[in-house]
């Protein structure tokens, strides 16, 4: 565990499986957070702290509305970020998350409101509590298990139903126990899941509604529609995942969709931005499932080639 790039090629899925259920830090669970009744978690404001992992350890400061980014940036952002632990950065240094570095490409005034394991329900709901007097652009980072947060606020008459305090301290505690070692512990629990693997490849698959692109694009939409962000604002959609999961035809099925009457006003303000073609293995860390930072830089090159663009096209326009 301690040396990932010794594991075994046919082994790895294996180790990510063991090392994600029990012995990834989880940023949610860790003493630099605590309950919050509108999110489920947030940042402890003002905070300064180390967190890592087995293949990383990073600095993070947050600033008085719980979030990893700079003081100034919340006065008045022209582009804000929303998404979970890719955006977060967890992996990364605060200067090299990729919407940072957006940042120092474009020019303009970046803000971070992303937090691990939120969906897009809740990070749209930061955004409507930022300072949006001046925002062009809002860039949302989908993940495709975004997806029950999403199908849970649509189906409950748009009311998303967040756990009590006792139910995220009952969390944290679990969170701490599975993480507990005892003798054999690795090899009875990445054994057994090797011999379940095998067995997977011969039972029917099971459905997940994470891998319902079709299902997963008309409930972010819905979300996206039901927040009515207002008619100037441009959104950029872009999916990050797991390296295994990054073509996953999500975006595609945005863009069919918005073809449609239902979404027909969303239709010239939402644009999708694939970054599955330039993420390759080792921009992946490899037992974690969080970007290098050279992954940060690819997708921060993509998007804010693609801000300025229709930033230049805008201003060729005849007045």
């Amino acid at each position: 565990m301690e040396n990932p790039r010794k594991i075994p090629r046919f082994l790895r899925n294996e180790f990510k499986s063991y090392y994600s259920s029990f012995e990834r830090n989880i940023i949610d669970f860790e003493p630099c957070s605590v309950y919050d009744s509108a999110y489920s978690y947030r940042l402890i404001p003002g905070l300064a702290f180390t967190f890592g992992n087995i293949e990383y350890k990073n600095n993070y400061v947050v600033n008085s509305e719980s979030l990893r980014d700079e003081e100034e940036a919340m006065s008045g952002p022209q582009i804000v970020c929303l998404g979970n632990s890719y955006t977060l950065g967890i992996g990364a240094e605060q200067n090299a998350t990729f919407p940072e570095l957006i940042a120092s490409k474009t020019g303009k005034t970046v803000l971070n409101t992303a937090n691990s394991s939120y969906g897009t329900v809740r990070e749209l709901k930061r955004l409507v509590n930022a300072d949006t007097s001046y925002l062009e652009y809002v860039v949302i980072q989908y993940s495709k298990y975004d997806v029950y947060e999403n199908s849970a606020f649509v189906n409950n008459r748009q009311y998303l139903r967040i756990a009590s305090d006792s139910g995220y301290r009952n969390a944290v505690r679990q969170y701490k126990w599975r993480k507990e070692y005892f003798p054999g512990k690795y090899a009875v629990t990445i054994g057994y899941d090797y011999l379940k693997g095998i067995a997977r490849k011969i039972k029917r698959p099971k459905y997940f509604l994470s891998g319902d692109t079709d299902s997963s694009a008309n409930y972010f939409l819905k979300v996206i529609d039901r927040y009515n962000l207002g008619p100037n604002l441009k959104i950029i959609v872009t999916e990050i995942n797991d390296y295994n999961d990054m073509d996953s035809g999500f975006l595609q099925a945005v863009d069919s969709l918005l073809q449609i009457p239902e979404f027909a006003r969303l239709k010239g303000r939402v644009r999708t931005v694939s970054v599955s073609d330039l993420l390759i293995r080792d921009d992946y860390f490899v037992i974690d499932s969080h970007l290098r930072p050279s992954g940060h830089a690819k997708v921060a090159d993509r998007i804010s080639y693609v801000i300025r663009q229709d930033t230049s096209a805008v201003q060729q326009q005849p007045m």
